[in-house]
């Protein structure tokens, strides 16, 4: 008989370590090129970093802060701030929404099944269905990869095919003047 293991909200939020969220800040400031400045930009991308990390882990506000170099103050000022930012701010409401999907996505990666998939919400049908659709999805790429391989092949032996049309016709253009040369000089000579 196979036993599962059953885990609760606040055993899920232990597995998720420092290093974990330093390796997923450092990913998502690179993609999203945050640095360290206080442009409204920057600051959004840090507070909302804040406020999942305070919500999704058991990690102290001084463990989630020193991953930015900040401090536990910084990460409560962003986590008491969240619902006002939330609720006025567009841009921040938009950029809070696409880290949560970003860090469900990368806790799955990292075999952690977040709190917006657990077994409560999702019954074993939609899993089959999502695991199917998974598996078409990855067959289209596959294919399509295969696509835009064999076009890649195409195009380089296109320019190949060129290049060496190019030195040919160079080739054939210098000798052109050579002979352009010699006639000249046999004309001058009679």
């Amino acid at each position: 008989m196979r036993r599962e293991l059953i885990l609760n909200d606040r055993q899920i939020k232990g597995l998720i370590t420092q290093d974990m969220l330093a390796k997923w800040w450092d990913k998502h400031s690179e993609q999203y090129k945050i640095r360290n400045t206080r442009e409204r930009r920057n600051i959004i991308h840090k507070h909302s970093f804040f406020t999942i990390a305070r919500n999704s882990t058991t990690l102290s506000l001084a463990s989630i802060g020193a991953i930015l170099g900040k401090d536990h103050a910084t990460v409560l000022h962003a986590w008491r701030n969240h619902e006002s930012n939330y609720k006025y701010d567009p841009s921040y409401r938009m950029i809070f929404d696409d880290m949560c999907v970003s860090i469900e996505d990368f806790l799955l990666d990292n075999g952690i099944v977040p709190k917006s998939m657990d077994s409560h919400t999702i019954d074993q049908n939609d899993v089959r269905d999502i695991h199917f659709k998974f598996l078409s999805v990855s067959r289209r790429l596959r294919d399509k990869i295969r696509e835009i391989d064999s076009i890649h092949k195409s195009v380089e032996l296109k320019v190949k095919r060129a290049e060496a049309l190019t030195t040919h016709f160079a080739g054939m253009q210098s000798r052109i003047h050579q002979l352009e040369n010699e006639l000249k000089r046999v004309k001058n000579l009679l």
